[in-house]
């Protein structure tokens, strides 16, 4: 799954990669296309109502264009609650966007409703539930490993073929120096998920990496996509290059399932000898 994200981030693709797979791996039977809206959990607090377990936060979902409902969780403790709400009934209580990057998001708070064949508020596995959302933190980040990657080659690419003042610009040294802290942070980033990967079987130990992850991830793959519109110069803001497209998806994943700050917060509050594991 990881390198099918990373090779999605590679090829630019912007859709949905694992987030239409949700009630399949949390056993939900129901036909139709499905999308499953980012968990409501401890890393994004929402307070639970009603029998339910309906959250009043608003709450962001990536979606396919033919996904024709939303399946939500809230996790409270030791229990997950359903919530079932059809993709016509969700546009009329929520805003739906186009981002940056071409994809899709919609934010709503998960309404009090519900229709089609899966009652409210049905119980579902709250462990299976936190691993489904380990999935798409993982997916995400990896994501935006794949996005650091591909636009350091590319910006690599141009600096050793274009001139400027009869000289390459990689022969410059501010270039080089940048260029070179840009490609450490990348190697940094891809140890982290090679080693979130290694630690996948310990839960505790996975639950502490992965913010660390999806927050180191973040914060490379926008370091590194501005170095290299800055690198193009006026070429990198135009549609025709692939350097401020490589900049856009990395703002969009950055922010999906919780941004840079949510899970600095989150690792922070992990309570694990880190050192003593690793």
């Amino acid at each position: 799954m990881a390198q099918v994200s990373l090779s999605a981030a590679h090829a630019l693709y912007t859709g949905p990669v694992l987030e239409g797979e949700g009630a399949a791996y949390l056993g939900i039977d129901v036909a139709g296309t499905l999308t499953i809206v980012a968990i409501a959990n401890d890393t994004a607090p929402a307070s639970a109502t009603g029998a339910g377990g309906t959250s009043d936060a608003p709450m962001r979902f990536a979606h396919a264009a033919a996904s024709d409902r939303l399946l939500g969780v809230v996790v409270r403790g030791d229990v997950a609650r359903l919530v079932n709400v059809g993709m016509d009934r969700a546009a009329g209580r929520g805003k739906a966007s186009r981002l940056a990057d071409g994809s899709s998001e919609a934010v709503f708070a998960l309404p009090d409703i519900a229709d089609g064949a899966i009652p409210q508020g049905t119980p579902i596995d709250a462990n299976a539930t936190r691993e489904w959302r380990d999935l798409l933190w993982l997916s995400t980040a990896a994501r935006l490993v794949g996005v650091s990657e591909e636009s350091l080659l590319h910006s690599l690419e141009y600096l050793q073929t274009r001139t400027q003042f009869g000289r390459t610009l990689s022969s410059f040294q501010v270039l080089q120096h940048q260029t070179v802290d840009r490609h450490c942070d990348v190697l940094m980033v891809r140890a982290l998920l090679d080693r979130v990967l290694v630690h996948w079987a310990n839960p505790a130990l996975r639950r502490a990496l992965l913010p660390a992850l999806k927050a180191l991830a973040a914060k490379v793959a926008l370091a590194t996509t501005k170095s290299s519109v800055q690198h193009f110069g006026a070429t990198g803001f135009s549609h025709e290059g692939d350097a401020g497209l490589y900049l856009r998806h990395a703002m969009t994943l950055a922010a999906r399932h919780g941004d840079e700050r949510t899970h600095r917060r989150a690792f922070a509050r992990t309570n694990i000898d880190l050192l003593g594991q690793v």
